[in-house]
């Protein structure tokens, strides 16, 4: 199941972009599944591996150059340490391999496992290894890696999402042959989206078999890193740079180039430039200058993506509070523009979001419902709630009572406040008014959305943010009807106490279906559930530049958080 980081300072993001202060809303705590039975098996191809996308032409050229790549910060080097950190994400990811490997659409796709089964139940994943890897050291890559790894990360402290996953749900792994090239996981129940937690790298068992889980942090090995990945680390100079070379052996064919370099560049400006006379091949720059860049028409090629998260309005759905009538939360929508309002909150630094999932996710739905910029139908939907403007002075009223409802921001964001303030005129146009309420996270938006304070849930509307810390789409976590925060369990995540139960179903069968193509038509169904009945008012979601320079060449996604997924395929003119 997913874990969210509740973002506090503006945008928190696990992007490398700026050091933030997050808050991890009880990350070792489990998120239980509601009591019920699990949906009807569907039947489960064997050797279900999803093939591979198509891969790019290369030219057949002899390996050659280096490529330079910005960090915007020095990175850990076994990124089982990293915590969120991206930078650790991207060093580790060429030197590593895990079972899976997520593509530019965070697909899973094989890696060291070329091929797995899924039990009839669900619970049982039987890896099928690959026989052509060696460690960066020359020894044979086998299946006790995996088990030790995988028993390893059974015993650390968990510093991300995915080996918080791998704890809640793995019960057992185990070499199931002979010959050590298949192993079995067993699972405490059906979960799909530990495909994606299996792409965590392995580490090596025949140098740290003998290190105790306390001392694995400490050991030396992760200053000098044995993977099986496509780069060797080769040396690093302490917050300067990371030096990889090629390896030779890589049973992906091999890297295209001699070396790759992770150059720490703290500075926007100096990384725009560096990018312009190519002593940088590829930097995450703000957008502004990646469209700069472009726009010079001197080779250089660049786009945006957006960042694993975003930020949003919660409504409060319980049934003494106004917006626990879907109508008057789709009034809400469609009395505002969206695109507007994030360019007024942002000045563009944030792209207008609708969905939890990411664009660039395999499991997007670009054809969701859009409430959107028509306050004609907004006023039509406040009538039919039963809303309507009896005294004359412009604000819709029920029962004696004006429809005035109140939105909760923090006194420290400023891009939030902008957004709030910014939606006053155009809600009072169609009726409403909204109480821009800046307060303290701490000592008062916190409180409110607690079921122990008194009174509980004390809101009408919240504007916070979420960064998603795995790329798989489930959301069980935030809307799902069991996960309504209760006294007894105060840190579940569905503040707004949305209760769908279409939605709880197809939550269900999202997470315990297999097959790709229907895990899609479900989590497609689930977003438009969401999008029509709005438990939130997405707001945006924080864009990151990134630019390759004139002299690099190859297929690159400019649009996806997960750019460097095919970097072996990269080269130098």
């Amino acid at each position: 199941m997913y874990r969210y980081i509740r973002r506090r300072w503006g945008h928190v993001s696990i992007q490398p972009i700026l050091s933030r202060v997050i808050l991890l809303f009880c990350p070792l705590l489990l998120l239980l599944l509601a009591a019920c039975d699990s949906p009807p098996t569907p039947t489960v191809p064997q050797r279900t591996a999803t093939p591979p996308p198509p891969t790019p032409t290369v030219p057949d050229r002899p390996r050659s150059g280096t490529i330079t790549i910005r960090l915007t910060a020095d990175a850990q080097l076994n990124p089982w340490f990293g915590g969120f950190d991206a930078n650790t994400q991207h060093v580790g990811g060429v030197i590593f391999s895990g079972l899976t490997r997520l593509d530019n659409h965070f697909q899973p796709q094989p890696d060291l496992a070329e091929s797995w089964d899924v039990s009839p139940d669900g619970t049982a994943l039987t890896f099928h290894l690959r026989r052509d890897v060696l460690w960066h050291d020359g020894k044979p890559f086998t299946s006790d890696d995996v088990v030790w790894s995988y028993r390893m990360l059974k015993r650390i402290s968990a510093q991300n999402t995915s080996m918080l996953h791998i704890q809640d749900h793995i019960k057992s792994v185990d070499a199931t042959d002979p010959l050590s090239s298949t192993v079995r996981f067993t699972l405490d129940q059906r979960y799909s989206p530990i495909l994606a937690d299996l792409s965590f790298p392995i580490l090596p068992s025949h140098i740290l078999s003998g290190t105790a889980p306390e001392q694995l942090e400490g050991s030396t090995f992760n200053a000098s890193p044995i993977g099986t990945g496509p780069f060797v680390y080769s040396s690093r100079e302490p917050g300067q740079s990371i030096t990889l070379k090629a390896n030779e052996h890589y049973y992906g064919g091999g890297p295209l180039v001699d070396r790759l370099i992770f150059l720490v560049a703290a500075d926007n400006g100096v990384a725009e430039e560096a990018v312009r006379n190519t002593t940088l091949s590829l930097s995450q720059l703000s957008p502004p200058s990646a469209e700069r860049l472009v726009t010079e028409k001197k080779g250089v090629r660049g786009g945006a993506y957006n960042e694993l998260g975003y930020d949003y309005i919660s409504f409060n759905l319980r049934s003494t509070r106004p917006f626990s009538d879907t109508r008057v939360r789709q009034a809400f929508a469609y009395a505002l523009d969206k695109q507007g309002l994030s360019f007024t909150a942002t000045g563009g630094g944030g792209d207008p979001v609708w969905s939890d999932v990411n664009k660039a996710s395999w499991a997007y739905n670009p054809d969701m419902p859009q409430l959107n910029g028509n306050p004609d139908e907004a006023r039509r939907l406040l009538a039919e709630a039963g809303w309507t403007d009896t005294n004359g002075d412009g604000i819709v009223d029920k029962n004696g009572k004006p429809l005035e409802v109140s939105l909760y921001v923090r006194t420290d964001n400023d891009t939030r406040r902008k957004a709030a303030d910014a939606m006053v005129d155009p809600l009072a146009r169609v009726g409403i008014r909204l109480k821009v309420q800046p307060a303290d996270f701490d000592t008062s938006i916190r409180a409110r959305i607690s079921p122990n304070a008194n009174p509980p849930f004390d809101f009408d509307a919240v504007i916070l943010g979420w960064t998603r810390t795995t790329p798989d789409p489930d959301s069980f976590a935030l809307f799902h009807s069991s996960q309504i925060p209760t006294q007894a369990a105060p840190n579940l995540l569905n503040i707004a106490g949305f209760q769908a139960p279409e939605y709880d179903t197809l939550s269900i069968e999202g997470r315990s279906t297999y097959d790709p193509d229907k895990r899609r038509e479900i989590y497609y169904r689930m977003q438009t559930i969401i999008a029509d009945q709005l438990p939130y008012y997405f707001l945006w979601a924080e864009k990151f530049g990134l630019a390759a320079a004139s002299n690099l060449k190859g297929d690159i996604d400019f649009s996806s958080p997960n750019y460097l997924w095919n970097v072996t395929k990269w080269w130098i003119e």
